[in-house]
């Protein structure tokens, strides 16, 4: 029985053996050559030798090169050449993966690969370049055609009523260059519909009902001259950049980093403004106006402000002593949500009126008077300036005077039931006269 069993062994390892000296006598015929069941993209390499693998990847980098996708852009069908994107393959890149697999079919490998399921397929991606700032034009060209921004929530201070937000839409850039490449690599005509995305909003009408911001605190408005129509639109911009703003307990507002630069490519505009006492021409003009505004809707807030200034003369929109200038990056508008919940400030324009107003909630809402008063009255001068284009003895009024003044500035808080809590004096802020400038002819 023992010498029974050991003859049936020695045949099985007889067998084995006769098995794996035909494996190898098999490998060493087709050594040079990739592994079966290997694909790179769409082509197929199994079995193929170096120099034919590599003659398949100059075909079809050829043939991309005079391919086009039809790109369906919202049932409108356009004609996207891989010329006009350089599409080609990286013939580099795709050598240096025909060596590792070559490479790789070793001795061991190829004895694996006759023992091992013809079902486990090795795949990888075709190597593909294109010209990127082509691709970056085309995916801009798009962008503008179809891109839509979120828009938060946000309180309509007319209506008094909370306005719902609204999705917006993006092109999907990613996906779409990789949908190109794939197309590219099909030979037939391929239709690719252009990859959207969802944008949401920072801003939503469920995010203001958790953190209980459900009723307006304080508001405050100013009217404007809607015929200086650059002066309208700056305002009317940044009124948008700070609307729906969230401060939670203790954060800060700055006006300069929620606004940003005031400049032509942040659509910004030339108007009049006030540089050290005079009105001049400058980009962003009217933009401090609503800091402005929204200073008083702060102090309505009970907000504690960190950062103010007054203008160098009054200005015609607000009372002396409430406004606050901003001159960007050097000037701010900064305060602070000393409130135990949340608030948002809310800014929008209706016609030549600009509203501010701060939301939470309604347990946070106070009784608050602001009130100034004149500390001292400051006398203007007369200045006059010869001029030699006027004859001697004509006089011409360049500048008529103005006062200036010294005002004080106060915060009333008053509890529920009529009652002083408090009183604190907010500024004493100086507005320098402005002299009578008189042009005196000298000319004989």
């Amino acid at each position: 029985m023992d010498r029974q069993l050991k003859s049936i062994l020695g045949l099985v390892i007889l067998a084995a053996l006769g098995f794996v000296c035909g494996v190898l006598v098999y490998s060493g015929l087709s050594s040079g050559s990739i592994p079966e069941n290997t694909w790179v993209g769409p082509l197929y390499l199994g079995g193929r030798t170096r120099s034919e693998a590599i003659e398949l990847f100059e075909w079809l980098d050829g043939s991309i090169r005079q391919r086009e996708v039809l790109l369906d852009v919202q049932g409108h069908v356009y004609r996207v050449q891989s010329q006009d994107l350089n599409v080609r393959i990286n013939m580099e890149e795709a050598k240096r993966l025909v060596d590792e697999f070559v490479g790789s079919h070793n001795l061991i490998s190829r004895v694996l690969d006759s023992v091992r399921s013809a079902e486990l397929d090795i795949h990888r991606p075709l190597p593909m370049e294109y010209d990127r700032d082509a691709m970056d034009l085309l995916c801009e060209q798009l962008a503008a055609a179809i891109d839509r921004p979120a828009i938060n929530a946000r309180y309509d201070i007319t209506s008094q009523m909370f306005i719902p937000e609204t999705l917006g839409i993006a092109v999907d850039r990613a996906e779409l260059v990789s949908a190109l490449l794939s197309g590219f690599q099909q030979s037939g005509p391929v239709i690719v519909a252009l990859p959207l995305k969802a944008v949401e909003p920072d801003v939503t009408l469920s995010l203001l009902d958790r953190l209980g911001i459900s009723t307006c605190i304080s508001s405050y408005q100013t009217a404007f001259n809607l015929n200086d129509a650059p002066r309208s639109s700056n305002i009317r911009l940044a009124a948008e950049l700070i609307d729906s703003t969230i401060l939670l307990p203790q954060q800060e507002f700055s006006f300069n980093d929620r606004v940003g630069p005031r400049t032509r490519e942040a659509g910004f505009l030339e108007a009049k403004e006030i540089v050290d006492n005079e009105y001049v021409i400058g980009i962003g003009g009217g933009v401090c106006q609503v800091s402005s505004t929204l200073y008083n809707a702060a102090l309505l807030a009970q907000c504690e402000i960190i950062e103010r200034r007054p203008h160098s003369r009054i200005s015609s929109y607000i009372p002396a002593g409430r406004d606050a200038t901003v001159y960007y990056p050097v000037i701010d508008l900064r305060f602070l949500n000393t409130l135990d919940r949340p608030i948002m400030i809310s800014a929008q324009v209706e016609k030549n009126v600009l509203y501010t107003a701060v939301l939470s909630n309604s347990a946070e809402r106070r009784r608050v008077e602001i009130v100034t008063r004149t500390a001292a009255t400051l006398k203007p001068s007369v200045q006059r300036v010869e001029d030699a284009s006027l004859p001697a003895g004509t006089e011409v009024v360049d500048q008529e005077a103005e006062d200036g003044f010294v005002i004080e500035t106060y915060r009333r808080v008053y509890a529920n039931d009529g009652k002083l809590l408090s009183e604190e004096l907010l500024s004493r802020d100086t507005y320098l006269p402005v002299n009578r400038v008189i042009r005196v002819g000298t000319r004989m």
